[in-house]
């Protein structure tokens, strides 16, 4: 018997766990391995500052089954953790969507841990887009997506070419050419390299005392740029 759909809306958090030496590669490269370790456990903070406060199933998804328990002490509210199986990008978003979608749930906004100006007001707006349009993208400036969100479940995602300027474009025409009304709200910036630290240095001080973790970010890039 197939579960009813529910008008919920999930958040789904691609969380993969910080390690030195692994992730954040650009970065790493621009300032070192372990203040872009530290600098990736701190967008994961604040990604959970965020997601806290998101009134709806909340799925966390680590990159591997082994950081399950991991995920599941991240949050302090109710959390469902659904591991990533092997394979590219595409593939993972589609095994998650799918099984997220067989817990009866309709609604699917996926987001990373990337993006430290991102609020829960942009959530709520995606949230509500949703009821008009049926993919619904906030795009990163570099090209990239910080929010991808649908009613319908993903397909063609393997196509895409992930991790170049490419994606948000690659994304809309999949949605377009599967007759998808498809919607992309303002920009925000997501952090790969030290440039793209920078270009956000003064929204980061502007909202530092809001937030714990942007607070240790804005100083550390104060210490970065100051060496």
């Amino acid at each position: 018997m197939s579960q009813a759909k529910t008008q919920e809306t999930a958040l789904i958090v691609f969380a993969k766990r910080p390690h030195i030496g692994q992730g954040k590669q650009r970065l790493a490269a621009d300032i070192g391995p372990e203040k872009a370790y530290v600098i990736a456990q701190l967008l994961l903070e604040r990604t959970i500052e965020t997601i806290n406060k998101w009134k709806g199933p909340l799925i966390l998804s680590p990159s591997t089954s082994k950081d399950s328990e991991w995920a599941s002490e991240l949050c302090e509210r109710e959390v469902i953790v659904i591991p990533q199986l092997e394979g590219q990008l595409g593939q993972r978003l589609e095994q998650i969507d799918t099984e997220v979608r067989m817990l009866g749930i309709n609604e699917c906004i996926f987001i990373g841990s990337d993006a430290p100006l991102f609020k829960l007001k942009d959530l709520n707006s995606v949230k509500t887009a949703l009821r008009q349009d049926v993919q619904v993208f906030i795009p990163a400036t570099d090209g990239g997506v910080v929010v991808m969100a649908s009613r319908v479940a993903w397909k063609g995602l393997q196509t895409v070419s992930w991790s170049t300027k490419k994606v948000c474009k690659e994304l809309k025409s999949l949605g377009v050419k599967q007759g998808l009304s498809v919607r992309l709200m303002q920009k925000l910036s997501d952090l790969d390299d030290l440039q793209s630290l920078l270009e956000i240095k003064a929204e980061l001080k502007a909202h530092s005392k809001k937030s714990k973790a942007l607070f240790h970010l804005n100083n550390l890039l104060k210490e970065i740029t100051y060496r």
